[in-house]
């Protein structure tokens, strides 16, 4: 610790400094320096730990730096060091040699060895090659100010300056001393050095990602911008009470503007200051006043240590300030999946002999039936690998790492950060393989929405003679939840010393794992964690969150001293336990029809359970204690009465079947021959049967044949399908259950992806086997809660039981429960597209109903309400059940979660006229689809004027003229309702008038008949018939050109709205021929004549002519007068 090395030699071979042999070490804050010009090795830090029972070497604010062309660190064995926070420099070609391998770049060498992730490459500015202190008014000398981490013990410097050791002291520079620049730090230019709109910039200090500056792409920018990063150091200015982290940046822009922005700051932990937790850190910004502000959108991503805001327009300086604990990932969302395919898987890595040559490693295979986009992240750091894997295809993942910052293993009793995990954007199938050589062992993975609240633990006998990492019986914990808290008991006295019986308490953030484990005596035996329990129980904040549960064993040989596997399996949680279970042993290679003896465990809960095999009770006397489980075997032999098997239990009981090892001849009734080698599999009881399993077998390690063992109602064969052939390697009745039949397939050797199908469900398990070699896990299974069933019935469905509802559709909460409980909670609260939503607590809820499933009685229990949906999706709804007698964890409570499938309203249609009148019959047509293809059965009508209707046809005529909304509301078969609305205008019916409707003429003279006070919208049209016929005219007036008798016409107006009037009768008639007239002088004046006449019977008006007939005058007495008077004449 705090040494100054500097080294010049010519000699062929040169280090600053060398470590060999033992461990342990810690190589903290050294500053080395070569310009050493040696011709074969040259190294400034050159580390060659061997041994893996010493601690590790540990390498941190270190400043290694060669500038003769050599490295500037050697290492030998990268799981026997510690390396990180460290500053590299060469001048050469390559910057770090492990083993035989040269790394030209950091990256290159964290690739590689998972080391030195936040460590930096810069050469170092020194103001003198000897003693190496640094240049303090060297803008460069920022690159190795505050670049440490803080480190207990670790607290004076090589002038015994203190050193700081605690976040709030402030942050370590690299290197033997501890300094304060003078100058600013090195002005640093984005790539690319122009800002643009819609691009992003990126600013570097070496190996160091400062920042990303993203413009809005319809905003303006700055025409150019740089930064100087201060690390270790508080930003100025801060207000009385702002918490912040020791760095800051600085960005400078000729002008400020109308910019949009956003912007990603880098950091390391070491600089977290006085920020309470990391998740709290925000961006923290000057504003146009120059006073420190939290950006209201930010947030942190904890893992890639990353601090987003966006929408910024001033630029200045920008640091982490303390804000509220928004964290880059989403809200949390609950799954809830009822198999083993899902769309979020966890797994620990689990502990392994070979831990002390690191000789293991562990892969995932990602099966996927449908497209899927695939990530797999060691929790807790930013280690991530994303797979797109076609349908029907399988990926196999990156090894999982196991050394360096990454490092996944669990190595020891304890809790451990680094969980793996697995999310999809569809549902996949997930299994899990460790092995080393010959040390195999793998495990289907059940996905986060199965995981349960009470685990018992089933593991194997443990044997193995000690050597490698130990041997011992492990079971692991994992939590997809923050604040998850636990009980554990052992069955047994732990590494850690836990006692045997002892409850004791972790809390679990997510992707945590607590792993505990067995002792092991000198000489090999171990101890056994079977019957181990573990519980969720409630935390602070009074909630209990699902768990997952991992047994297995770093290595164990079962009925033999030698030839042993690691063991590691995914347990069922408590509630999908089952009574019944069938199986049959696995395959002996060296014959298609023969099998090796298998071994069976039979997990209780309760001690009094009476479990039979094969038909026979097993006595109490023989339930191993601790651990509650009986343990059988079958024996080697064809397929039939040896080799298979018939569980029965009168309450619920775990299973695992077990491969013993090559040459087992330890085990009464036990024996071994041909390939294979211990593995544990948990089988699946009747009830979680499955009707398709896709399933993926490998070749790794050493493995050369692959098999299935499937038991499925013989009824059943003549649909099964393995690949799509329905020919097997071996088939025969189960013995010991009549109407079942079990099927053994060869799969090959090959690594492939295997489909088996039935009409019927199946269970089965699915394995490999090589020289004393074997991995094994369940192929497929439902993981239903079979304590409990919610379900929902659509109100005007035609079902007790409803597998999904519609929006807007009602239906009821129902749940089967094997118990009668306390206290029911619907917490209803919890969904806002759910109406009603307020939570309903029944106490002491009484059942409606009862029901003898599978051997045992289930109770029904209701609201007695209708609930409605108002959006399509998938909700989940969760209801807490509260029982002291059969509940024992999470307060004698276990939340259940129905998830409830909302499709959309079926989709209504009316077909009618939108306008129609007055009194006229109008036909409705009614039409609906669903998404579920349930047919429509009921259509109602509201025709708006408080009449009704029904049927998907009907007609309705309108009394009063207005505007009417007509509805129409259909319900299908399933009772989903759609309904829909359409506008109906009823129009007034047109009028009509004629001038005159009687008309009298002359003999063959014209008539003609007029509208009066025509509509312009209307239209009219003349007809020779009362009813009926087709017009003879159209138009305001008609013309009859020669009346020769009485005529009769009729005239109809058309509304524009099409509606028509009544026809208005009109009539013409001819008048009667008039006796002649003959007029006579009345009488003379001097200058007047007047003539009268005598009147003519039916005449009306009369004319008179005085020039012979040429024109015609009416008479001076009047039309009707009888006489006419001519003036004026002459003398």
């Amino acid at each position: 610790m705090n040494n100054v090395v500097s080294i010049s030699t010519t000699g062929t071979t040169s280090y600053g400094t060398y470590l060999t042999g033992g461990g342990g070490v810690r190589f903290h804050n050294n500053s080395v320096l070569s310009t050493s010009t040696s011709s074969t090795t040259s190294a400034a830090a050159y580390f060659a730990q061997t041994s893996g029972t010493l601690p590790a070497v540990n390498i941190q604010n270190n400043i290694f730096s060669n500038q003769g062309g050599g490295f500037a660190m050697q290492v030998t064995n990268i799981n026997f060091i510690f390396s990180n926070y460290n500053t590299f420099y060469t001048n050469g070609a390559n910057l770090i040699r492990f083993g035989t391998v040269n790394y030209p770049d950091l990256q290159a060498w964290i690739n590689a060895a998972n080391w030195d992730v936040y460590s930096i490459v810069y050469q170092p500015a020194f103001a003198s090659t000897s003693t190496l202190f640094p240049d303090l008014a060297s803008p460069e000398v920022w690159a190795i100010h505050g670049r440490g981490t803080q480190i207990a013990g670790n607290d004076y410097d090589f002038f015994n300056n203190p050193r700081p050791t605690t976040f709030t002291d402030g942050v370590p520079d690299m290197g033997a001393y501890e300094f304060l620049p003078t100058s600013q730090p090195t002005v640093l230019t984005p790539v690319p050095a122009t800002p643009a709109p819609g691009t992003t910039q990126t600013f570097m200090y070496g190996t160091d990602t400062v920042a990303k500056i993203t413009y809005d792409p319809g905003a303006p920018v700055p025409s150019s911008v740089t930064l100087r990063r201060y690390s270790g150091v508080l930003p100025t200015g801060l207000s009385t009470g702002q918490l912040s982290m020791y760095f800051y940046n600085d960005l400078e822009v000729p002008a400020q503007g109308a910019y949009r922005y956003k912007m990603e700051q880098f950091y390391i932990e070491p600089w977290r200051g006085f920020i309470p937790s990391e998740p709290q850190i925000r961006m923290g910004r000057t504003n146009a006043s120059d006073v420190w502000e939290v950006g209201p959108d930010s947030y942190t991503d904890v893992d890639f240590n990353v601090i987003f805001d966006s929408g910024i327009v001033h630029v200045d300086r920008f640091t982490g300030l303390a804000g509220d604990s928004v964290i880059f990932d989403n809200p949390y969302t609950t799954v809830l999946d009822t198999s083993n395919r899902g769309t979020r898987f966890w797994v620990p890595y689990g502990h392994h002999y070979s831990f002390s040559t690191n000789g293991q490693d562990m892969w995932l295979y990602l099966s996927a039936e449908d497209s899927a986009n695939v990530t797999v992240r060691v929790n807790g750091t930013n280690w991530k690998r994303t797979y797109a894997i076609p349908a029907n295809t399988v990926r196999v993942s990156d090894i999982i790492p196991k050394q360096g910052l990454y490092d996944a293993r669990i190595t020891d009793e304890g809790l451990f950060e680094r969980g793996v995990s697995i999310t999809s954007d569809v549902p996949i199938v997930a299994y899990a393989h460790i092995y080393d050589g010959a040390t195999s062992g793998a495990s289907m993975l059940m996905p986060v929405g199965v995981y349960g609240y009470e685990y018992i633990s089933l593991n194997a006998r443990q044997y193995y003679p000690t050597g490698g990492a130990g041997s011992f019986s492990w079971f692991s914990i994992i939590s997809d939840r923050d604040s998850t808290l636990v009980e554990i008991t052992p069955t047994v006295t732990t590494r850690a010393g836990r006692p045997a019986g002892v409850p004791f308490q972790v809390y679990l953030m997510r992707g945590e794992v607590y792993n505990v484990m067995g002792t092991q005596q000198t000489g090999g035996a171990g101890s056994d964690l079977s019957g181990s329990t573990i519980k969720s129980i409630a935390n602070a904040s009074g909630n209990c969150y699902p768990i997952a549960v991992f047994s297995g064993s770093s290595r164990t040989a079962i009925c033999i001293t030698t030839n042993g596997d690691n063991l590691i399996q995914q347990v069922f949680p408590s509630q999908a336990w089952g009574r019944k279970y069938l199986s049959f042993a696995t395959a002996n290679s060296t014959s298609n029809t023969t099998y090796n003896s298998n071994i069976f465990r039979i997990m209780v809960k309760d001690p009094s359970t009476a479990v039979s095999v094969n038909g026979t009770l097993l006595p109490a006397a023989s339930l191993v204690v601790p651990g509650n489980y009986y343990e059988v075997n079958t024996t080697s032999g064809t397929g039939g009465t040896n080799s298979s098997i018939y569980v029965e239990a009168d309450k619920p009981v775990l299973v695992a079947q077990y491969m013993v090892s090559t040459g087992a001849n330890s085990c009464p009734g036990v024996t071994s021959t041909g390939n294979g080698d211990p593995e544990m599999i948990y089988i699946s009881p009747i009830e979680q049967g499955i009707k398709k399993a896709a399933f993926y077998n490998t070749n790794e390690s050493a493995i050369t044949a692959n098999y299935v063992n499937i038991v499925i109602p013989t009824a059943g064969l003549a649909s099964l399908t393995i690949d799509g052939n329905s020919t097997f390697t071996d088939v025969f009745a189960h013995p010991y259950l009549p109407g079942y039949s079990c099927v053994r397939q060869n799969l090959g050797g090959a690594a492939s992806q295997h489909i088996v199908e039935s009409d019927s469900a199946f269970t089965a398990i699915t394995y490999g086997l090589g020289s004393v070699e074997s991995y094994g896990y369940n192929a497929g299974t439902l993981v239903k809660n079979l304590n409990a069933q919610p379900s929902i019935a659509n109100t005007l469905g035609n079902s007790t039981v409803s597998e999904y509802t519609c929006a807007e559709a009602p239906f009821r909460f129902n749940i089967l429960i094997t118990a009668k409980p306390q206290q029911l909670v619907w917490q209803f609260s919890a969904i806002s597209a759910l109406t009603p939503n307020t939570d309903v607590t029944q106490n002491n809820p009484v059942a409606i109903d009862s029901s003898f499933i599978n051997g045992r009685w289930f109770y029904k229990y209701t609201v007695p309400s209708d609930y409605v949906f108002n959006a399509p999706g998938t909700y989940i709804i969760p209801i807490k059940v509260v029982d002291t007698t059969t509940i024992e964890g999470c307060d004698n409570s276990v939340e259940i979660t129905l998830s409830v499938r909302v499709l959309p309203a079926p989709e209504a249609i009316i077909s009618a006229p939108s306008n129609v009148c007055l009194g006229a019959p109008v036909t409705f047509n009614g039409s609906g689809s669903t998404s579920s293809g349930s047919p429509i059965t009921t259509y109602t009508w509201d025709y708006g004027d408080s009449n009704n209707g029904t049927g998907q046809t009907t007609t309705h005529s309108y009394n009063t003229v207005g505007t009417y909304t007509v509805n129409l509301s259909l319900v299908s078969q399933d009772g989903c309702i759609g309904d829909t609305t359409a506008t109906i205008q009823v129009n007034a019916l047109a009028a009509v008038e004629v001038v005159e409707d009687s008309l009298v003429v002359c003999g063959n003279d014209p008539v003609t008949f007029e509208v009066l006070n025509p509509d312009p919208g209307s239209t009219y049209d003349w007809f020779n018939t009362a009813t009926g016929g087709t017009a003879v005219a159209s138009g305001t007036s008609f013309t009859v050109p020669s009346v020769t008798g009485t005529v009769e016409c009729w005239v109809q107006a058309t509304s524009a709205a099409g509606c028509i009037s009544e026809r208005k009768r009109v009539t013409a008639s001819i008048l009667p021929d008039l006796a002649a007239t003959v007029a006579r002088v009345d009488s003379v004046g001097a200058d007047l004549i007047r003539f009268e006449w005598d009147a003519v019977p039916g005449a009306l008006t009369y004319e008179v002519s005085t020039d012979n007939g040429a024109t015609w005058l009416t008479p001076s007495s009047g039309a009707s007068g009888l006489t006419h008077t001519v003036t004026g004449l002459l003398p």
